[in-house]
C-alpha cells in the first residue's frame, strides 16, 4: 500500500492535468476597446461594431461618447466592421496583437450622398442612389440646428414641402396644419401621409397633423418621399409620405435635455432618457412649450377683439421593450398630448387632448429555402382624442366680437398592420396588410346675440383595409425594376345628423346612406445607372385618398368665411408620372425631376356665395385637378461646411369642373408656382456651429376664385451654438431676420406672419 501522501500527490497531479485539459477547451474572452470618431475627431454616437473571427460573431454599439467595449471569444485574426448613420462603412482586418494591444481609434468618413440608407421609398432599407423616387432626408443634426422650434418648421427646409396658410404649429389653428408636397391640393386635410415609427400621425378625424406632439429632442431622422405613394401606403399618401423615426438608445444609459427661452414670452423644456438592461429596454420623452405668440392681424386694422395667437403644449411618451431573447422583439408605447391655443381673438380658443397606445412584435422568421433576410413586423395602435373649439364673428371695426359656435369633436381610431419581407436571389419581396377603423362626431351649440339657439350633432364611422405586394428586382448592377400592387377597400357607415332648435324644441334627424369604395393602386419604376455617378429613373403609379370624417361632417368658420361639410364626397384618385436624373460624387449630389399628377374627384373648398357676409364655401369634388412641375435640388459638403439648395416649379390648376365651369383654369388655393429653399451649416471639431435656412415663395391665392392673392415672400433664419466641455452646449437662434411681415391668409381680413423673434438655450447630452 502506497503511503497516504503519495496517493494525495498522485490525485492532485491527475486533477491538475484534467483541469488544464478542460480549461484549455474553454474559449478565453478578451475585451476589444476603442472609440469611433469622425474626420474632425469628434465622437460618433451609436455606431454599430461587428467583430468576426473563426468561431465567433459579436455585435456591440458605441455609446454617446463614441466609445465601445466588446467581449470577443475565440482566437486568431479578426475582421472589424463599423456602421453609423450618415457615414460610410468601415472595415479592417486585424491580428490578435493589433486588436488587443490597446484602445483602437476608428475614423469614419462622411457617407457619399447616394449611400444614405432610407426606408420610406421601398418600404425596406435601400440606398438613395438605388431609389427610383424623389426623397429627402433630414438628420437629427438638421433638426436640432434649425432656428425654429418644431418638426414642421424644420421640414420647410425641404423643397416641395409647404404648410397650409404659410404658418406653423406654434401659432396656426390645428385644423390648418396639413402638409402638402409639390403643391398637390393644399388644405387643412393633409395630402401627405405622416408616419411616426410606421404608425399614422395624421389626425384620425380631420387628417391634419399634430406637429407639436413630436419632440425634436427625441427625433432621429425624417424621410420625405415626394410623389403619390398609395401603392405602398394606401390612403392619405396621394401627395407623398413623410416618415419620422424616433431616436433609438445607443448605450446602457442615455440622457438628453434641452431648455430655451425667447421673445413673445416663449419658453420650453424637453427631456429624453433611456435604459438598456439584459431583461428590458425603456425610454421616456417629456416636452413642454409655451408661447404668447403674436397678434396675426396687421396693426393698422387691429381692434379690441384682437389678441396674440399662442399655445401651451405638453407631450409625454414612454416605451417599454422586454427582452424575450433573439427570437422575438416586442414593445409597448403610451403617449399623451395636450394643447391649449388662443387663435387671435378673445373668444376664439381650442384645445386638444390625445392619448395613443402602440404595440409591436418583430418575431425572428427562419429563412425559407432559397431566401435570406426574412423578417416579419406587426404593429397595432389606438388613438383616443377630444378636440374642442370656439368660433366667433368679429365686427367690422374689430372692437367687438360675438360667439357663434362652440364645438366638441370626440374621435377614436384603432389600427393594425403586418409586413413580411424576404430576399430571394435578385428579388426583394415585400408584402403586407393594414386595417383601420375610425369613429368621430362634431357636436355643436350655435349662438346668436350671446344666447344658445341650436344644438347640432353629426358624425359617423369609416373602415379601411388594404393589402399590397412589391417585388424589387436587380436585373443587373445597373438596372433595378420595382413593381407593386395594392388593393384597398373603404366604407363609410352610420352617418347621422341631428338638429335641435332650442326656441321651440323642434328636432330633425337625418340619416346618411352607408357607402363604400374600392381602389386598385398599381405602381412601377425603373432605375438605370448610366455611369458610376449618373443615374436616371421613371416612376408611374395610381394613388387615392378617402375623404376624412371632418370633410364629411364638420363645418367651420375662419374670419368671415364659413365652410360647410359635405356628406356626399367621393374618394380622390390620382395618376402620377415622374422621371428624373441624378449626379452623385462623394460630396456632391444633384437631382432633377419632372412630374405630373392628374387627380380625379379632388376635394376642394368651393365658393358658393361670395356676395354676403360671411362668405359661404363648401367642400366639393372637382372632376379633375392637374399638377405639373419641375424639381431640382443639390447638396455639397466640404470638410466642416455643407450647403444645399432646392427649387420647385408647380403649376396646379382646376382642369375640369363641369358643375363650376368658372373655376376651370384657376390655380389651386394655397399653391405657389415657385418655391426656393436653402440650407448652410458649419460645424467644426470644437463644437462650434453656425447654420442658416432660407425659403422664398412666389405669390399664391387663398381661394378657389383666385381673388384673394397672397404676395411673394422671403424669410431667413439663423442658428449658432458652441460646446462647453463634453456634455453641455449653448445655442441661440433668430427667426425672420429681416422682419418680413408677409401675408399668410386673407379671410378676407389680412393676417400676417410672425415678426423677428429670438431664442437662446442650453442642451445637455
Amino acid at each position: 500500500m502506497r503511503p497516504l501522501f503519495v496517493r494525495i500527490l498522485s490525485s492532485s497531479a491527475l486533477a491538475a492535468v484534467f483541469a488544464a485539459a478542460v480549461f484549455a477547451q474553454v474559449p478565453v474572452t478578451q475585451i476589444l476597446r476603442g472609440t469611433v470618431v469622425d474626420a474632425n475627431g469628434d465622437p460618433v454616437p451609436g455606431a454599430e461594431i461587428v467583430v468576426q473571427r473563426p468561431g465567433s460573431f459579436t455585435v456591440c454599439p458605441a455609446g454617446d461618447d463614441g466609445r465601445f467595449e466588446c467581449g470577443i471569444g475565440g482566437s486568431g485574426p479578426l475582421e472589424l466592421s463599423v456602421k453609423a448613420a450618415g457615414f460610410g462603412d468601415y472595415t479592417i482586418s486585424l491580428t490578435e496583437t493589433e486588436a488587443f494591444s490597446g484602445p483602437l481609434t476608428v475614423t469614419l468618413q462622411t457617407a457619399a450622398l447616394r449611400e444614405q440608407v432610407v426606408v420610406t421609398a421601398e418600404g425596406s432599407e435601400s440606398r438613395i442612389g438605388e431609389t427610383a423616387a424623389s426623397i429627402e432626408v433630414l438628420s437629427s443634426e438638421d433638426i436640432l440646428t434649425t432656428a425654429a422650434t418644431g418638426i414642421d418648421d424644420a421640414l420647410r427646409q425641404t423643397p416641395g414641402f409647404t404648410l397650409f396658410r404659410r404658418s406653423t404649429s406654434r401659432t396656426a389653428n390645428p385644423t390648418t396644419q396639413g402638409a402638402s408636397l409639390r403643391g398637390i391640393n393644399p388644405s387643412g386635410a393633409s395630402r401627405s401621409l405622416v408616419l411616426l415609427d410606421d404608425v399614422p400621425l395624421n389626425d384620425p378625424f380631420g387628417g391634419w397633423v399634430p406637429w407639436a406632439s413630436v419632440a425634436p429632442i427625441a427625433t432621429g431622422s425624417v424621410e420625405v418621399l415626394r410623389g403619390g405613394s398609395s401603392s405602398l401606403y394606401g390612403s392619405d399618401s396621394i401627395g407623398g409620405t413623410i416618415a419620422i423615426r424616433r431616436r433609438t438608445l445607443s448605450r446602457l444609459n442615455t440622457f438628453s435635455a434641452e431648455a430655451f427661452g425667447g421673445s413673445s414670452e416663449t419658453a420650453s423644456g424637453s427631456f429624453f432618457g433611456g435604459l438598456k438592461r439584459k431583461r428590458f429596454e425603456a425610454d421616456l420623452t417629456a416636452a413642454a412649450l409655451t408661447t404668447d405668440g403674436y397678434i396675426p392681424v396687421e396693426e393698422a386694422v387691429r381692434g379690441g377683439a384682437d389678441e396674440a395667437a399662442g399655445t401651451r403644449d405638453l407631450n409625454l411618451s414612454g416605451r417599454f421593450a422586454p427582452n424575450f431573447g433573439p427570437r422575438l422583439k416586442a414593445f409597448v408605447r403610451g403617449s399623451y398630448f395636450a394643447e391649449r391655443r388662443r387663435n387671435g381673438t378673445r373668444l376664439q380658443r381650442n384645445r386638444t387632448n390625445s392619448r395613443r397606445l402602440e404595440a409591436g412584435l418583430d418575431p425572428l422568421i427562419p429563412d425559407l429555402p432559397g431566401t435570406s433576410s426574412t423578417s416579419l413586423s406587426i404593429r397595432a395602435f389606438g388613438i383616443f382624442q377630444v378636440f374642442d373649439q370656439t368660433f366667433s364673428a368679429v365686427s367690422d371695426d374689430r372692437d367687438s366680437e360675438s360667439l357663434v359656435r362652440v364645438q366638441r369633436v370626440p374621435s377614436q381610431s384603432l389600427g393594425f398592420s403586418a409586413r413580411f419581407a424576404t430576399v430571394a436571389g435578385p428579388h426583394a419581396v415585400l408584402a403586407g396588410f393594414d386595417a383601420r377603423n375610425t369613429r368621430g362626431a362634431s357636436d355643436e351649440t350655435g349662438f346668436f346675440a350671446g344666447n344658445a339657439t341650436s344644438v347640432t350633432g353629426s358624425g359617423g364611422g369609416e373602415t379601411s383595409a388594404g393589402i399590397f405586394l412589391q417585388d424589387r428586382v436587380s436585373i443587373s448592377d445597373r438596372v433595378i425594376l420595382t413593381g407593386r400592387l395594392r388593393f384597398d377597400s373603404w366604407s363609410n357607415y352610420g352617418g347621422l345628423r341631428t338638429d335641435l332648435r332650442l326656441s321651440d324644441g323642434n328636432m330633425t334627424i337625418t340619416k346618411f346612406a352607408d357607402r363604400d369604395e374600392r381602389a386598385l393602386s398599381p405602381g412601377a419604376s425603373v432605375l438605370v445607372r448610366i455611369t458610376e455617378s449618373v443615374s436616371g429613373y421613371f416612376n408611374a403609379s395610381r394613388s387615392f385618398r378617402a375623404p376624412t370624417l371632418n370633410e364629411l361632417y364638420r363645418g367651420f368658420r375662419v374670419g368671415d368665411i364659413v365652410t360647410l361639410a359635405n356628406e356626399d364626397l367621393r374618394a380622390e384618385r390620382s395618376l402620377n408620372l415622374e422621371g428624373g436624373a441624378s449626379f452623385w460624387k462623394r460630396n456632391f449630389g444633384l437631382r432633377v425631376s419632372v412630374f405630373s399628377a392628374s387627380i380625379d374627384d379632388s376635394v376642394s373648398n368651393v365658393t358658393i356665395d361670395a356676395s354676403g357676409s360671411p362668405i359661404i364655401r363648401q367642400r366639393r369634388n372637382a372632376a379633375e385637378v392637374l399638377v405639373r412641375g419641375f424639381e431640382a435640388e443639390s447638396e455639397v459638403r466640404s470638410g466642416d461646411l455643407s450647403f444645399s439648395a432646392g427649387y420647385l416649379f408647380s403649376d396646379a390648376r382646376f382642369e375640369d369642373f363641369p358643375s363650376e365651369p368658372d373655376l376651370e383654369g384657376n390655380l389651386l388655393p394655397q399653391s405657389a408656382r415657385h418655391n426656393v429653399t436653402m440650407r448652410f451649416r458649419y460645424a467644426d471639431e470644437y463644437g462650434r456651429t453656425f447654420a442658416a435656412q432660407g425659403r422664398a415663395s412666389s405669390s399664391q391665392f387663398d381661394d378657389d376664385l383666385n381673388r384673394f392673392r397672397l404676395p411673394a415672400y422671403f424669410q431667413l433664419d439663423l442658428f449658432g451654438g458652441f460646446r462647453l466641455g463634453e456634455n453641455v452646449s449653448f445655442f441661440g437662434a433668430v427667426e425672420n431676420v429681416f422682419n418680413s411681415r408677409y401675408t399668410v391668409g386673407l379671410t378676407p381680413v389680412r393676417t400676417i406672419s410672425a415678426p423677428f423673434t429670438v431664442r437662446a438655450g442650453m442642451r445637455w447630452n
